[in-house]
Order: structure tokens, then sequence, then C-alpha cells
């Protein structure tokens, strides 16, 4: 009796092989558009082309994290003295890294799973529960790092900055790493479901949109917490 192979079984007109292709096709597609670039990038010798192609991405997270900025410190500016400010700065890109890369993570593991089929038999909340399992002890463990590291850091070179102050700003590092993490990665798990939803390739979730949104989130809780404990503790 012949041996058959599955993956030559035949499906109408197309092969498992087939269906294989066309699956690993999508998920490497969305892995560069989540990255901000094209498919036509590799296809493409011209360095100028290659470049138009990644511009896009790259001017809009710009112009987010500018203007973001700068709303942001005018709106917070008058409540912090300089060495406040100062102390609070060093700590913001770390906390803005770490939210969007978990937030990230979480994107392509949900992309990825979808453009596979991996997620096809799991609903939103059974994903959802188990990545803000994953993301609950990334966030506490990331946490307690970063407010240690800074409330030291801030207590032997206070600068300016009283202990106590010093002491609070750890804290205020360590609670915005942890809800800045939280909060990307709820993002980066739900906006994926979103966008196929509503018709929209899933990967564009992970560029421009969710990049922008984990800054400003970020930013507005990190300088939110640093000015209610300095200012429900009176320092």
């Amino acid at each position: 009796m012949p041996v058959v192979d599955n993956r030559q079984v035949l499906v109408g007109r197309i092969t498992v092989d087939d269906i294989v292709d066309v699956i690993e096709e999508e998920a490497e597609e969305d892995a560069l558009v989540m990255a901000g670039t094209h498919p036509a990038e590799l296809e493409t010798p011209h360095i100028l082309k290659a470049a138009t192609v990644r511009l896009p991405f790259l001017l809009v997270c710009m112009m987010g994290a500018i203007i973001t900025m700068i709303f942001l410190i005018s709106q917070f500016d008058r409540f912090f003295t300089r060495a406040q400010w100062l102390s609070i700065m060093m700590f913001l890109p770390a906390i803005i890294a770490l939210g969007g890369n978990s937030g990230l993570q979480t994107s392509t593991i949900v992309v990825r799973g979808l453009a596979t089929g991996d997620l096809a038999a799991l609903n939103l909340m059974q994903v959802f529960f188990r990545e803000s399992r994953v993301a609950l002890i990334v966030a506490c463990i990331c946490a307690l790092i970063a407010g240690l590291a800074a409330g030291v850091w801030l207590t032997v070179r206070p600068g300016e900055l009283n202990p106590d102050q010093a002491q609070i700003l750890g804290v205020s590092v360590g609670l915005a790493m942890f809800f800045g993490i939280m909060l990307s990665t709820t993002l980066g798990l739900f906006l994926p479901f979103v966008f196929r939803r509503l018709g929209i390739d899933p990967a564009i979730s992970s560029g421009p949109l969710v990049t922008t949104a984990n800054d400003a989130l970020g930013c507005l809780t990190y300088f939110s917490l640093a000015l209610l404990l300095l200012h429900a503790l009176g320092r």
C-alpha cells in the first residue's frame, strides 16, 4: 500500500504545502510591517527607495514623541523644582524603553499568532489572562530593580534633593516602571485584536500608534506619580 505524504494532500487544487507557504509569507510580512518597513524594501537594491520606505514610520514616531514631550513638560513644569526635574528626567528613558519593549513583545506574539493561526482557537480573554500574568511577573521584577537602583543612586548622590525627596522619587520610578509595563502590555495585546476586528492588518498596531501611545502613557504615569507622591507627602 503506497505511503501518502500528508503535506501533499490536495485541498481542492491547493496542497498543504501551499497553505504553509502562505502562512509563512504572511508572518514574515507582518514582522516587517511591525518593524516599520515593508517587504518591497527587500526587493529593491536602491538605497534611497529603501530609506523612503522606512522614513514614514520613523517620522511619525519622532513627531509623536516631540509633541508628547512638549505638551507634558509644559503641563508639569511648574510643579517641580529644577533639582526634582533633573532627577526625574534621569530615569525617564529607562521607563519609556522598558514600557515600549514589553508592549512590542506582547504585540509581536499576538500578531504572529494571528498570522500563523496559533491563536485562532483562542479568544481574547484567554490570551489576556496568559499575557497579563506574564506581564505582572516582568513588571514586578523590573519595578523592584529600577526603584531600588533609583532610590540608592539619588540617596548617594542627591544633589539639591533632600533624602526624603530622593527616596520618594525612587519609589516613583519603581511604580512608573510597573504601571508602564502593564499599560503597554495591555495596548500590545488589545490593539491587534481591535485592528483585526476593524479589518485592518493587526501588524500596523505595533507601528507608530502603539509606540507613541506607550511613550505618552509612560511619561504621563511617571510625572503624575512623582507629583502625587511629592505633594502628598509634603516634600
